[in-house]
């Protein structure tokens, strides 16, 4: 989370994003770094080290990993895009939406996850996706 927080936290503060609207959701990690053996950040240590609310966590407060394999799987990282998409259209969205004119939304991520997101938003399918293979950057 360190190094994908470091990276958005010099426009959250430009852009003045109070602690509640800088969201860290727990779906957004790097493919294959989760797996049912796997050591994880805790959703309470990057809420201490960032100015961050925490969202979409497991109910332990570890990564959203939802499988039994040793590391995530190509299978299962398309199902956490799926889960990602449904809480971002479903949750966030309509607050996007409230929020009045030219209201700003930032999602950083690694660049496999983000192209799974985008093909699920532009495709409305994660079929064709698999590690490595970019389309959308």
């Amino acid at each position: 989370a360190g190094r994908a927080m470091f990276t958005a936290l010099p426009a959250v503060e430009r852009l003045e994003i109070p602690r509640e609207r800088f969201v860290c959701h727990g779906g957004l990690y790097e493919y294959g770094c989760c797996g049912k053996d796997e050591p994880r950040s805790l959703s309470t240590d990057i809420a201490k080290e960032f100015p961050v609310s925490t969202q979409g966590f497991n109910d332990d407060g570890t990564w959203n990993y939802v499988g039994n394999n040793e590391k995530e799987t190509e299978e299962e990282c398309r199902a956490r895009g799926v889960r990602f998409t449904a809480w971002f259209a479903k949750s966030l969205m309509p607050e996007v939406a409230a929020a009045g004119p030219r209201p700003v939304v930032m999602v950083v991520c690694h660049q496999t996850f983000g192209d799974l997101v985008a093909r699920i938003l532009v495709e409305r399918s994660s079929q064709e996706w698999g590690y490595g293979r970019i389309k959308y950057r």
